[in-house]
């Protein structure tokens, strides 16, 4: 957490991601479309036709519903503006919008973990100067073990979180071709409930990060006003405070997903099952 320069390592990884899933999705759009509307409307025709000659027997309501379904598929799964609008941009957007609306000042997940990483160096600064060299290195040491551990687990989580919901966006057009059939609308409800989950995973770890931070700055005011030496026992409630935190943080996913209402993310099959 000290060392790590978290707005740097996501400026590299997930610009990477975002421009293979734009580039996913336009290989979609350009092809998936083209393909399935002489497909589909030949299988409207006909079913119109099979209707009209009493072939198959299903109620107007049913035909109705059959090209509502169509329409849903056409409109947002195979439509490059409604995809990337409705479907695409709201499940990127959303979180942001939520997160600064209660955090006007948020900018990103790796930008608080930076802030806390630089908060994190100034403790190490005071441990090192009000102790000698042993003492201050031991102290300072097990301080930023600690504080590693808990920034990396939760920009781990983060990440998982991000790549996955990157993946799912990628192939989410194929989704809603699944709403065709009863037999296999149950993969969208899942892709569905899984972009959900890990939206609440975003917005849990800010609610992490906001917590540590505000319990890190009470705690360095107070070793401001009152502390000397920076031993152990003045450092302790802060060690304790981020075990806490790494031992809650592993617990973030299976929250998200209990929020959500879906299943549990590590239960998952597929590429969440992978990227878990």
């Amino acid at each position: 957490m000290v060392s790590l320069n978290f707005e740097g390592l996501e400026e590299t990884i997930v610009t990477n991601i975002d421009d293979a899933v734009t580039n996913s999705l336009a290989n979609i759009f350009s092809q998936g479309y083209e393909f399935f509307q002489p497909v589909f409307v030949l299988w409207v025709v006909m079913l119109g036709l099979a209707m009209w000659r009493g072939v198959v027997d299903i109620s107007m309501k049913e035909f109705m519903r059959h090209i509502f379904t169509l329409f849903v598929i056409f409109s947002l799964g195979l439509n490059a503006f409604g995809y990337t609008y409705w479907v695409h941009g709201v499940f990127t957007e959303t979180p942001m919008t939520l997160i600064q609306t209660i955090i006007p000042s948020f900018e990103s997940i790796p930008q608080l973990l930076d802030s806390q990483a630089t908060k994190v160096m100034l403790l190490n600064a005071k441990i090192n100067e009000a102790n000698n060299m042993v003492v201050g290195v031991l102290l300072s040491g097990v301080n930023t073990a600690l504080a590693l551990t808990y920034g990396v687990t939760i920009f781990a989580i983060y990440l998982i979180a991000k790549i996955t919901t990157g993946v799912l966006l990628s192939f989410g057009p194929l989704m809603f071709l699944s709403l065709l059939s009863d037999k296999t609308k149950g993969w969208f409800e899942r892709w569905f409930v899984q972009l959900i989950s890990f939206q609440m995973v975003f917005l849990l770890i800010v609610a992490y990060l906001a917590i540590f931070g505000n319990l890190l700055d009470s705690r360095l005011d107070t070793l401001e006003e009152t502390a000397k030496n920076y031993r152990m026992a003045e450092l302790a409630p802060i060690w304790v405070v981020i075990l806490i935190m790494v031992i809650g943080a592993k617990n973030i996913k299976e929250m998200a997903a209990s929020i959500a209402g879906g299943m549990s993310l590590s239960a998952c099959s597929g590429i969440t099952n992978l990227a878990t």
